[in-house]
């Protein structure tokens, strides 16, 4: 399970971006600088090749990674990074050469062992378990401990493979210098798809079985049929790019040279030529923050987040697993929402709103200017704002008298909760904390102790006492007739109390500059992976998930 807290987003993290959620790391927040490759390796780590170096990221920090046996890396500069499902990460360098890093191990590969000179460009697996590799100088797989290079003998021109690809049918994809070339599953001798040259090359396989090709030099387009059959014709994406990725859901994401990130959501619906302007194609840049316009490599990960390499850091994009709900058009900008009986939710605004399938529709008859919305123990929904407060049953709203003697400009409800005795306490804007008990109001419940000023939040936990915050880091508890006032003294650092939060016993805060759980008397601080403080935390809600282990 986790705790999940409305917040406004950090500076550099946390951007919304065409119903995506994008999140950004740089040099400045610890990335490294100019990453070449990505990948998830089985254990869930994300390990990032780059210029210097291999770097192991947990999704919060990155760790330099260097092997505890075996020797070291070959090099600095990591060209690629390929995560086998069974475990181990095969890694390929400009200066040339691999290494296998499993369980902390590292095992190298040289010409020594008929590895082919040159920058490793891709690894590969095929149906038979073979590990293949593609260098400048030549395509090899590895057949026991060492590498047996695919020459002339198998068709295969011995330079220039910058890419190496094995789709679900086992068919295996190189591209070369006399074009696209594929070995179909129980094959020897490789063929020519394409003899168009491209350079740079990428190859992916869509979940419908298509493959899809992009180069540096050309475009990115659907090369065979989705039963794995050669097509030269197929839909098209004129753009040049070195790397691509077909997320879960059948996205397609294009990495380009200098023209940002491309997403084209159905990429099946495509037919023909299309340019990234295309109303079907999708694009981020450095405007929409963006690391960088030049991006190299981009992954998948288990839970379905994009990863994508580029010469400043890394980026992430994940669907927003928030729905938008649009309302009418001049809403008010304060909002109240409260869970009918049947789990409907109403939204109280200049107008009370139900939301029927992302929608909110005006109820006739409600009042107006809610601001403030409770259910109490019992499911009874009480309703506030500066016209008064009211009830709901059934389909009826039912005003309930103010005190007596409240300012008629300073009555606006605010908070609202039900003690264990079934009497409400309301903190009405300007005017202070009143109880209704049986139809009489009591200002301030009639107990002295309490502070003498509004409560901008209330809380009945589940314990029965009363949580009251307010401004300036001060929160007052009622517990029958004993008071309890916290400060700063008692660790309460977070501005203006705004949320309260009670799960199991453990009290959480939420304000105007941080997160706070309740402990022994005690406020404990939380903030976020690097020192940085959380900010307008207005609602703090428990959900329950799975974890990927």
């Amino acid at each position: 399970m986790a705790l999940l807290f409305t917040s406004a987003p950090p500076a550099t993290h946390g951007q919304s971006l065409h119903q995506l959620y994008h999140r950004s790391w740089t040099v400045r927040d610890g990335a490294p600088g100019s990453v070449t490759t990505i990948a998830q390796a089985a254990d869930g780590f994300l390990w990032l090749g780059t210029d210097n170096g291999l770097v192991r990221f947990d999704g919060e920090s990155f760790e330099p990674y260097h092997p505890s046996s075996g020797g070291d890396l070959l090099s600095g500069y990591v060209s690629v990074v390929a995560a086998m499902p069974e475990g181990g990460l095969w890694i390929g360098y400009q200066a040339g050469g691999v290494s296998f890093l499993q369980n902390g191990r590292i095992t190298n590969f040289t010409q020594a062992e008929g590895l082919p000179a040159g920058s490793v460009g891709q690894f590969a697996k095929d149906m038979q378990g073979r590990v293949w590799v593609a260098t400048l100088y030549g395509l090899a797989r590895l057949e026991g401990s060492n590498w047996h290079i695919v020459g002339p003998h198998g068709r295969y021109p011995e330079e220039h493979p910058d890419s190496v690809f094995v789709d679900s049918r086992g068919t295996v994809w190189a591209n070369t210098r006399v074009g696209l070339m594929f070995l179909p599953k129980g094959q020897e001798k490789l063929q020519v798809a394409d003899p168009f040259v491209f350079e740079n090359v990428d190859i992916e396989e869509a979940p419908n079985g298509t493959v899809w090709v992009a180069a540096s030099n050309g475009s990115v387009r659907a090369i065979t049929t989705r039963d794995g059959k050669y097509k030269a014709n197929g839909a098209s994406i004129d753009v040049n790019s070195d790397g691509i990725c077909v997320a879960k859901d059948g996205a397609l994401w294009i990495s380009t040279i200098g023209k940002g990130l491309l997403r084209v959501p159905y990429p099946d619906s495509l037919v023909g030529h299309h340019s990234p302007s295309d109303p079907a194609v999708q694009s981020f840049s450095e405007r929409d923050g963006l690391t960088s316009n030049f991006s190299f490599k981009a992954i998948g990960d288990r839970e379905g987040s994009m990863w994508i390499a580029t010469t400043r850091g890394i980026d992430q994009f994940r669907k927003s697993v928030l729905t938008p709900v649009n309302l009418p058009q001049g809403a008010a900008t304060y909002i109240a929402l409260v869970a009918d009986a049947a789990g409907r939710l109403l939204v109280g605004s200049d107008r009370l709103m139900r939301v029927t399938d992302g929608s909110a529709e005006v109820i006739d008859g409600a009042p107006i200017h809610v601001e403030c919305a409770y259910r109490d123990p019992n499911g009874v929904i009480w309703l506030g704002g500066r016209n008064g407060l009211w009830h709901v049953s059934g389909t009826r709203f039912i005003s309930t008298a103010l005190p007596p003697g409240l300012d008629l400009l300073a009555h606006n409800v605010q908070a609202i909760t039900m003690d264990r005795a079934g009497a409400l306490w309301v903190s009405f804007v300007n005017s202070g904390v009143f109880r209704l008990n049986h139809g009489m109001w009591s200002r301030f419940g009639s107990v002295g102790e309490l502070p003498q000023v509004p409560a901008i939040i209330e809380l009945t936990d589940s314990a029965g006492r009363i949580w009251f915050g307010y401004t300036a880091n001060r929160i007052a508890l009622l517990d029958g007739t004993r008071v309890s006032i916290f400060g700063l003294s008692d660790g309460l650092d977070i501005g203006n109390v705004i949320s309260i939060y009670d799960h199991d016993g453990e009290i959480w805060i939420g304000g105007q500059s941080g997160l706070e759980l309740f402990e022994q008397g005690h406020f404990r601080r939380f903030q976020l992976a690097g020192s940085e403080p959380l900010r307008g935390v207005s609602g703090i809600v428990l959900a329950l998930r799975n974890c990927v282990g």
